[in-house]
This record gives C-alpha cells, structure tokens and sequence, in this order.
C-alpha cells in the first residue's frame, strides 16, 4: 500500500523517570499534536503497540518500515483503518507481550479504529523507548529530530522505575536473566547514555542529549538552547515555559548511598558526563 503523511518533526526518549512527560508536555504547548491514545505519563500509546516488542531489533526492513508509515500516517491524516491494517493490528495485539497483556493490547487497537482523526502536519510523540530504534526513525523521516532526555545514572539507579531493564536488560547487558539493583541499572543506563552519545555523533543536528536537572535549574538558558537546536523561533514563551520543569525530590538522592556497589567502569563513565557536578 502507498501512503500519504505528514514525517513527524520531534521524537522524546529516554529512561523511565527521566523527565519526559514533562518534555512532552513542552512540545504541546508548542503547538505541536502528540498523539491521540495517551496516558498520564504521555506516553504514545500506540507506538508502544507497534514497538515497545523485544523482537524489534530483528523485524525486517520492510516488516519495521510497513509499521512505520502505518503510524505516521494515523498520527498525521484523517484516513481510516484498512481491513487489512485493522487485521495486522489485531494480530499484532494477541501476541502478549510480558509488560502489555493482550487485552490491553487489544483496547489500543480499538483506540486507534474508533477516535475520529485529525490531520496534522506538525506532529510528534514521546515514548521513552523511543531511544532504542530511534536511528530508524532518523533515516525514514529526514527532517526528524530526536530528544534524548536523561538524569544523573547515579539518581536513576535508585528509581522505583526500572521497566526498562526489566524488559530490556537482558540485551544491552547480555546477560539471560538480570536481577533488577541498583548496579544493574546504573550499568544498563551507561550503555544506553554511550549509545545515543554515539547516535548524537553520526547526527550531530537531529538528535540532542537534554540534562533534565540542569533544565530545571537552568530552564531559561537551557529552553534557548533547545529552542535552537529545534529551529524554533517564539523564544517570547521561554519564562513562561520554563514555569514547567521542577526540579525533582529525588534530585542528589544518590549521596544517601554508597558508590561501592557500582562497577568503576559505570562510575567513571558518569564522571565524564558530570565532571565536578558529581
């Protein structure tokens, strides 16, 4: 099938906890559409239907590509579900997966069939596994810019939210099992930190690393340096945006625990990051 749509102009990704929702929440008040099947945390719940799937690093080009136009174009047109796009994406939701059961799988699906659509030119989503195949996103759609949000990988070691290594940990530690420890996390967040640095490196003007603390205590300084990467010129909303971002409770929670337990490989890759801010 051939498609219509519009290519989405900003992609949010990161660790759960990272300060993406609010991130999201900028770029709605921006004016930009973020999608219609949305939770509390703004997440896209419909890429998470389509790629939030262990399985996504081995799909085929066209298999990965077919799911793409399919969700650029329900993001971005008023057209209906096919019969056969409607039958894929009833298939897509019986196969469980161990975060999303099927019938939560399946209320997407019928989201996505039963909302009545808009078109929208200017377009994204956040999704914080966005970060894993966002070099995909960044080859289909050429005017695509990629945020990459992130905290302190010594205060996220110690977050209740570790979905990601739950579900992903077994890949980027190679390991079968992985126990859910601060340790652990800290390691998966510095293979995931170098992966996107290395991402920022091969698109040096479409993807940006954001400091969610520093854009709390920064905000306006931080917002312009945004506002610049994203070619955007209203800089008159700065103050006013910057009224979003709060600097989280759990800020420096990392000095109530001991460095012991973490590889020194992982520490010193956060001290190359923060330097004396650590």
């Amino acid at each position: 099938m051939s498609y219509r749509y519009h290519h989405p102009t900003i992609a949010i990704g990161g660790l759960g906890g990272s300060g993406t929702r609010a991130v999201a929440e900028l770029f709605e008040k921006l004016g930009f559409f973020m999608g219609y099947d949305i939770n509390e945390s703004n997440d896209n719940l419909f890429y998470t239907l389509l790629f939030k799937r262990k399985n996504i690093f081995l799909l085929s080009q066209e298999e990965l590509r077919y799911r793409v136009e399919l969700f650029y174009r329900i993001m971005s047109t008023d057209e209906e579900l096919s019969a056969e796009e409607y039958a894929y994406l009833q298939k897509l939701a019986c196969d469980d997966n161990p975060q999303h059961p099927k019938e939560w799988l399946i209320e997407r699906v019928e989201a996505v069939r039963s909302l009545k659509r808009e078109v929208h030119p200017k377009w994204g989503w956040k999704e914080p596994n966005t970060h894993l195949i966002a070099e995909k996103f960044l080859i289909f759609s050429p005017d695509l810019k990629f945020v990459y949000v992130y905290r302190n990988g010594l205060d996220m070691a110690y977050s209740t939210n570790q979905n990601q290594l739950r579900f992903f940990g077994d890949i980027f530690l190679n390991e079968e099992q992985v126990e859910i420890t601060p340790r652990n996390s800290l390691k998966y967040w510095c293979k995931v930190h170098q992966r996107v640095q290395n991402l920022a490196k091969r698109y040096r003007k479409r993807v940006y690393l954001l400091d969610f603390d520093r854009l709390c205590i920064e905000s306006e300084k931080e917002l312009q340096k945004l506002f610049t990467f994203m070619e955007i010129s209203d800089t008159m909303k700065i103050k006013t945006l910057g009224e979003i971002f709060q600097l989280p409770s759990s800020y420096r929670r990392y000095e109530k625990h001991t460095l012991e337990n973490f590889d020194s490989e992982d520490k010193e890759c956060v001290q190359k990051i923060y330097g004396d801010r650590i």
